[in-house]
């Protein structure tokens, strides 16, 4: 036995439901994974020939965080980041009105992305317009004489993820590993109730030589479905 560890493995999280948790969730690419812990206490205190000694030390509070840094920007994990939600969209066709004052040079945001079959009644594509159908985006070539134009098209679905708009959820971590210092000897730990922060920043442009990451930080929370006991507990 070496006594050391260098830890590799898979993380997972599963969103809780009363109590239980639901579905693990491998979170892909982790790069590191830390847990900390800290403790607050009280001092009582007892003069001796003038000099003020401390004689008792009462732990009132121990705390868990448990800090990761992502490089897998699935939907998933974004949502957990931003405190959102993944919506996915069904394909559809759509009409879409767009505002008065279109102008010539104007480039104009549609509602929707992956577009085909565009068409705008009474305008000609390569003349009047140019249409981005990947971004959703129309370019006036030339102002219309007659506005408002609809946009007539149909678009493929896809993940959409507001931000800020759902609670943080209350997850489980599971942390599958080996040692690799101890002939590959599996490691397992398991955070019961945990809750996670918002991510201080998503970078999406960077001139970093390594793939863009962030990083979650969460509180480990009692679990109070669980025995209290040290085995589980």
């Amino acid at each position: 036995m070496s006594d050391y560890f260098y830890g590799q493995g898979k993380v997972s999280l599963a969103v809780r439901q009363s109590g239980k948790p639901l579905n693990l969730r491998w979170v892909g690419d982790v790069d590191q994974l830390t847990v900390s812990f800290s403790s607050r206490s009280q001092m009582k205190q007892q003069a001796q020939q003038g000099i003020v000694h401390n004689t008792q030390k009462h732990i009132t509070h121990q705390s868990c965080q448990v800090r990761a840094n992502f490089f897998t920007f699935s939907p998933e994990n974004i949502s957990l980041a931003v405190f959102g939600k993944s919506l996915v969209t069904k394909a559809r066709a759509t009409k879409e009105v767009l505002p008065m004052g279109l102008v010539s040079g104007g480039r104009y945001a549609l509602q929707q992305v992956n577009l085909w079959d565009v068409v705008i009644p009474g305008l000609v594509d390569g003349i009047d317009y140019h249409i981005d159908t990947g971004f959703g985006t129309l370019e006036i070539l030339k102002t219309p004489l007659v506005q408002p134009i609809a946009v007539h098209y149909k678009y493929a679905g896809g993940d959409t993820i507001p931000f800020l708009t759902n609670k943080p959820l209350e997850m489980m971590l599971r942390y599958e590993a080996v040692n690799l210092a101890e002939e590959m000897s599996p490691v397992l730990v398991e955070l019961y109730r945990l809750q996670f922060d918002m991510t201080d920043a998503l970078e999406l442009i960077n001139n970093a030589t390594t793939l863009s990451s962030f990083e979650l930080n969460a509180d480990v929370l009692l679990d109070t479905t669980r025995p209290a006991n040290d085995l589980f507990g």
